[in-house]
C-alpha cells in the first residue's frame, strides 16, 4: 500500500518529494513531504492547505479527476485524465509528433 499527495481543488498530483515525488510508502511520509515542502519554501502554508493524503489506489479509483480537451487533429472532445502526460495528451503537437 502506498500514498498519494494531490491538491483538492483540481485532483492533480501534488508533485513535492525530490525529483517530484507524489508515491509515499507511508501516510507519515506523505505528511513529512508535505512539512517539508513548505519549510524549504517549495510551497505556501495556503497552497498546503489544498494538499490532500489518499491511498493510491482509492486516489486512482475514487478521486482522480477528467478534463476536457480538442483533438488537435479530428477537432473533437476527448476526455483524459488530470495526470495524463503532455506526450499522451492528443490536443498537443508533442501527442502527435511522436
Amino acid at each position: 500500500m502506498s500514498f498519494t499527495t494531490f491538491n483538492t481543488e483540481t485532483t492533480e498530483f501534488a508533485y513535492l518529494g525530490k525529483n517530484g515525488k507524489i508515491h509515499y510508502a507511508t501516510e507519515s511520509a506523505a505528511t513529512a513531504a508535505i512539512t517539508r515542502a513548505i519549510n524549504s519554501g517549495k510551497i505556501t502554508e495556503e497552497e498546503a492547505k489544498n494538499i490532500a493524503i489518499a491511498q493510491t489506489d482509492e486516489y486512482y479509483r475514487d478521486i482522480e479527476g477528467t478534463r476536457t480537451v480538442q483533438n488537435l487533429m479530428s477537432g473533437t472532445d476527448v476526455e483524459i485524465n488530470v495526470n495524463t502526460p503532455r506526450s499522451c495528451d492528443p490536443s498537443s503537437e508533442l501527442y502527435w509528433s511522436m
